[in-house]
C-alpha cells in the first residue's frame, strides 16, 4: 500500500513539474517588451535612420517608441529653416507590429515656427504610386512630422485605433491620408494637408474615424511650392 501511494505521489510530482514548465513556457513567449530606438541621421536606410528605427520597432514585441536626436552636423539639416530633411532614396518599412508604434517628431527641437522639426521627403527614386508611409496594424501614433512630395499617397492607414496628430503632409498625386476599406477609430487630428492631387483626406468604407481641426487644402505661407487642393472623399 506504502509503495502504491509513492508511486501515485510521484506521478502528482511529475504533474505539478510538467503545469509550472509550461505555464513558464507561455509566459515566455508572450513577454512584450517595451523599447525606444532612436533616429540619429537622416539617411535613407542603415543604422540610426528612421528606416532601420521602423525595423526594429516592427520586430520586437510591445509598443515600441521611435524618437529623434539628429545633430546639426548631419548632411540633411536645413541650417536656413533649422530643419532635418530626410530624402527617401526607398520607401519606408510598413508599420505592422501589433502592439503599435509611436513615431514622436516633436522629440527634435527646432526654432522654426513654421514647419516640423523632422521632414520625410520622397525623391525621384522612389517608384510612381510608392506612399510615403503606410500602416497596417493598430495603436500607431505618428506626431508632428513633415511628409512631403510622396510619389502615391502622404499616409494610408489600413488598421484601427492610430492617431495622426499636428503633422505637415504636403504634395503628392494620390491622397494626403488615405483610410481605406475597414479602417475604423482612427484619430486624424491638427494635421496641415495640402498639395495632393486626388483629395487631402480620402474615407473608403471606414467608421468611426474622428477627424477634427485639420487644415486642408490651404497653400501654407511657409511654402509657396505647393499647389492647392481643397477636396476630401
Amino acid at each position: 500500500m506504502i509503495g502504491k501511494v509513492r508511486i501515485l505521489k510521484g506521478i502528482v510530482l511529475l504533474l505539478m513539474a510538467s503545469l509550472t514548465f509550461s505555464t513558464l513556457n507561455v509566459n515566455a513567449l508572450s513577454v512584450e517588451t517595451s523599447t525606444t530606438y532612436t533616429v540619429t541621421n537622416t539617411n535613407s536606410t542603415g543604422a540610426g535612420s528612421l528606416w532601420q528605427a521602423i525595423a526594429d520597432a516592427n520586430a520586437n514585441p510591445g509598443k515600441d517608441t521611435i524618437n529623434f536626436a539628429i545633430p546639426k552636423i548631419d548632411i540633411g539639416y536645413s541650417p536656413l529653416d533649422d530643419v532635418w530633411i530626410i530624402g527617401l532614396t526607398g520607401v519606408l518599412p510598413t508599420l505592422l507590429e501589433p502592439s503599435g508604434v509611436v513615431i514622436d517628431g516633436r522629440t527634435q527641437y527646432t526654432s522654426n515656427p513654421n514647419l516640423p522639426a523632422i521632414i520625410i521627403q520622397g525623391t525621384g527614386t522612389i517608384p510612381l504610386g510608392a506612399d510615403l508611409l503606410t500602416i497596417i496594424s493598430n495603436h500607431n501614433e505618428v506626431y508632428n512630422l513633415g511628409f512631403f512630395d510622396s510619389q502615391g499617397d502622404g499616409i494610408v492607414i489600413d488598421g484601427e485605433s492610430n492617431i495622426i496628430e499636428g503633422n505637415q503632409i504636403f504634395t503628392s498625386p494620390g491622397y494626403g491620408v488615405n483610410l481605406v476599406a475597414g479602417a475604423n477609430y482612427n484619430t486624424i487630428v491638427r494635421n496641415q494637408i495640402c498639395g495632393h492631387s486626388l483629395g487631402g483626406i480620402k474615407l473608403q468604407l471606414a467608421y468611426t474615424n474622428m477627424i477634427e481641426e485639420n487644415l486642408i487644402g490651404i497653400r501654407p505661407s511657409h511654402l509657396s511650392m505647393v499647389p492647392e487642393t481643397a477636396v476630401m472623399e
